[in-house]
């Protein structure tokens, strides 16, 4: 990988006429750790400072950490914020209640994939700044290009691999990959219909899937 990586980066390199030193990496394995947990602080009345934040903050951190030794945390989002049972946009500082809960999202990637990972980077003279998640990437894209200011979800059919994201106040809370796709659906068309699998990627490719009417059925499938 090492070997690879070098030789395409110094290519890149070459042409630019620049060096890397530093790198975002973004990540795209599927057997990362996705795991939310709340944590909540009595006030009493009292003002909500940044201690308390700070508190709830640092001990979920680090009953998660603790919890799942062979794992590094890549990303951590607040995701929301309860005062009384009254859901709010932004952190509470300053407003006066009785009990306060925070929901925290923790991504963890395993210890060694990390060190693989950063150690064939460092082969290359490259150090690795920031691991970001795909699913995470390709959220914020899509709410900054799009301007999305509501919660959503996103689910991606590849060949062999599905995924779906949530996103929760402009905040990834879960994501998961499935051994499955768009080649599970293929087969069961062909099962079910009696047809040949060459004939199902042949129908598949003539329909356009993304400009199908829900008030004309006749084109869901062409009548040949």
């Amino acid at each position: 990988s090492s070997e690879i990586l070098k030789k395409n980066l110094n290519a890149i390199e070459k042409k630019i006429g620049y060096t890397f030193k530093k790198v975002i990496l973004v990540n795209n394995q599927n057997n990362y750790n996705c795991i939310n947990v709340t944590g909540f602080k009595n006030i009493g009345g009292s003002q909500i400072s940044e201690d308390d934040i700070s508190y709830i903050l640092n001990e979920l951190k680090t009953l998660v950490l603790d919890s799942e030794k062979d794992y590094s945390l890549i990303h951590l989002f607040n995701s929301n914020y309860t005062l009384d049972n009254l859901n709010l946009k932004n952190l509470p500082i300053g407003l006066f209640g009785d009990v306060y809960n925070h929901h925290l999202t923790f991504f963890l990637l395993l210890k060694n994939d990390l060190k693989n990972l950063k150690q064939v980077l460092n082969n290359c003279h490259v150090e690795v700044e920031r691991i970001v998640l795909k699913p995470f990437a390709e959220g914020i894209n899509k709410i900054i290009n799009k301007k999305i200011n509501e919660d959503f979800f996103e689910i991606r059919i590849g060949e062999k691999f599905t995924y779906i994201s949530i996103f929760k106040n402009k905040s990834l809370i879960y994501s998961q990959n499935f051994l499955f796709g768009s080649e599970i659906i293929k087969k069961d068309i062909a099962k079910v219909c009696s047809l040949k699998r060459e004939t199902v990627d042949d129908i598949l490719e003539k329909i356009d899937l993304n400009n199908l009417s829900v008030e004309k059925k006749e084109e869901y499938l062409d009548k040949k």
